[in-house]
């Protein structure tokens, strides 16, 4: 009677493939071969575990925490913390160019802004939000 020893076991995933470049990089590192004997053989051992489940909420953490640390990653790079970026100096000049020719006012009733053009006297505004109409002069 024969038995295969790989069945029921995990396999790779995205979690062991990574886990094995990591101890391969640390490997080439001649100062941290330890360490990266102990992170491959983790990989091969849960690639060869029997126990599915807890594999798969290991993988499950991992890639939340991949997704949450991509949605950071991604929120900072738009609040632009890595500098001025062409198209956020060129947002600046056009707002003030804007400035010219427009004013942004504010709804008395849901303080939705409007922009509206100058030196048109006194208007009456509609707000596009909550439908308020109120005179105001530009």
């Amino acid at each position: 009677m024969k038995k295969f020893f790989f069945k029921g076991t995990y396999g790779l995933d995205k979690f062991s493939k990574l886990l094995l470049v990591i101890g391969v990089l640390f490997l080439i590192n001649s100062k941290s071969i330890l360490f990266g004997i102990i992170i491959i053989g983790y990989a091969i051992w849960r690639s060869l575990s029997h126990n599915i489940e807890g594999r798969k909420r290991e993988l499950m953490t991992f890639e939340s925490y991949i997704k949450n640390l991509n949605y950071k990653l991604k929120k900072i790079k738009l609040k632009g913390i890595f500098g001025n970026s062409a198209q956020g100096i060129r947002t600046s000049f056009n707002k003030m160019k804007d400035k010219k020719h427009h004013v942004v006012v504010s709804c008395p009733k849901c303080s939705q802004k409007l922009r509206l053009p100058k030196k048109k006297g006194a208007i009456i505004v509609t707000c596009t939000k909550c439908s308020t109409e109120f005179k105001i002069k530009t």
